[in-house]
């Protein structure tokens, strides 16, 4: 999840490769992996508890951290942040 701008997401496209970081490297961040992106996809949280299967769904695909939806909302407020769904290419070690 990520609070981008619309413009900051459009540099994004699936199919890419990008480096994955600890935190960010402005911070002394240490880059961890690489991943590809599978896709960028902005989510309106509120429909995961319109919908209570679908919401068990996409809990699994948030990656399984959160118990229920309303857990998983909280954490994001009344954001609506962009879910950047992506597989690891390759770890730094």
């Amino acid at each position: 999840r990520r609070e981008w701008t619309d413009k900051h997401a459009a540099k994004f496209k699936p199919g890419d490769l990008v480096d994955a970081w600890d935190k960010s490297p402005r911070f002394k961040g240490k880059k961890v992996a690489v991943i590809r992106i599978v896709a960028i996809v902005r989510s309106d949280l509120g429909l995961l508890s319109q919908y209570p299967r679908w919401g068990k769904a996409e809990l699994k695909r948030e990656g399984g951290l959160w118990r229920t939806v309303n857990e998983f909302r909280n954490l994001f407020a009344e954001l609506h942040p962009w879910r950047v769904e992506f597989e690891v290419v390759s770890v730094v070690r």
